[in-house]
């Protein structure tokens, strides 16, 4: 059986054992008071057990990614082989991020925007143990197209303590003090 097959059984088991349950919670309730009280139609879903707060997330909803197998020999003990393991723990951390930090980090090149140093495969895989990014998705200044971009902590956290500012410049307006910061990152 598939994940999402397995994953859409989930959701069926869990609705069943909500709708015996509201059932048991009111049994002098008809069926459609029942249904009107703790179940919506949420976009193209009918019977989604919610309140006007809170909706209960479904399994299904779970972004599967697939186990890519390592090409024939290759060893990550291996200094020939630093290369593709860097690329692809990169390609495997892409896969996790949502369509507009996928973009963003594309747009960039895996660069940070304001220092220009790449996004190394070891802050991914920093940004993954830990949860604490070592790299932000932050807005630009509101009247750019493509607001998210792409900027390592550390620089996002130099510039916020020598600006005001709660968004970044548009491109080419960053101040002469961070444009002189050249080599401050490793």
């Amino acid at each position: 059986m598939v994940s999402k097959a397995t994953f859409a059984y989930c959701d069926y088991r869990i609705y069943q054992m909500l709708w015996k349950w509201a059932r048991r919670r009111h049994p002098n309730k008809g069926a459609q008071w029942v249904r009107k009280r703790y179940f919506t139609q949420q976009g193209t879903r009918n019977g989604v057990f919610a309140d006007s707060l809170w909706t209960l997330a479904t399994m299904s909803d779970i972004r599967i990614i697939r186990h890519v197998k390592i090409q024939g020999q290759r060893s990550p003990h291996r200094p020939s082989d630093q290369e593709y393991f860097e690329a692809r723990l990169q390609q495997l951390q892409l896969k996790r991020l949502s369509d507009a930090q996928k973009n963003a980090v594309q747009k960039t090149h895996g660069r940070c925007v304001l220092c220009s140093h790449p996004i190394s495969a070891e802050h991914f895989r920093r940004w993954q143990i830990n949860r604490e990014n070592p790299f932000l998705f932050v807005r630009m200044a509101r009247d750019t197209t493509d607001p998210l971009v792409v900027v390592h902590r550390w620089c996002y956290e130099r510039y916020r303590s020598t600006s005001d500012q709660d968004t970044l410049p548009l491109k080419g307006e960053l101040t002469p003090s961070l444009e002189a910061l050249d080599g401050w990152v490793d």
